[in-house]
C-alpha cells in the first residue's frame, strides 16, 4: 500500500517537509542534540544545535520534529549550520535568511518549521 501524499505538494507525508501544509507525523521527538547512531550527516555539535535548511526554504532544528529524517538530510536538497547564532532562529525571514555553512551552501532558510517551533516552545 502506498504511503499517503500531501494534497498540496504531492510529497509523502512524514518523509520530509515539502510545503507548510504537509501534516506532520508526530512520534515523540528525541531530545534536542541527541543524534541517532546511524546518522552520518549532519552531526550535532557539543551544544547539540544544528539548524537544517531544506531547498523549499523551510528551516528546522535537528531533532525538534520528525520532518527531516536522518537518511534524507543530504545535499543537494539540504544544507545545515552547526551552532547557529542564538538570534538567527527567531529572526528568520526572507529579509534575514539563514545561509547553510555545510551541505548545500547555496540554499536560503526563510521560514521556521511549525513543528519545530511547537516543540521548542513546549520545552
Amino acid at each position: 500500500m502506498e504511503q499517503e501524499r500531501c494534497e498540496r505538494c504531492g510529497g509523502k507525508i512524514g518523509l520530509g517537509l515539502e510545503c507548510e501544509e504537509c501534516p506532520p507525523l508526530r512520534p515523540a521527538p528525541r531530545p534536542l542534540g541527541q543524534v541517532a547512531a546511524e546518522s552520518p550527516e549532519p552531526r550535532a555539535t557539543p551544544d547539540g544545535t544544528v539548524m537544517l535548511i531544506h531547498e523549499s526554504g523551510c528551516t528546522h532544528i535537528k531533532d525538534a520534529c520528525t520532518h527531516p529524517t536522518d537518511h534524507l538530510v543530504q545535499p543537494p536538497k539540504w544544507g545545515w549550520i552547526r551552532n547557529p547564532s542564538p538570534g538567527l532562529w527567531p529572526s528568520l525571514s526572507s529579509s534575514n535568511p539563514a545561509k547553510p555553512t555545510e551541505g548545500n551552501t547555496e540554499l536560503l532558510g526563510v521560514r521556521r518549521c511549525d513543528s519545530c517551533m511547537w516543540t521548542l516552545s513546549s520545552t
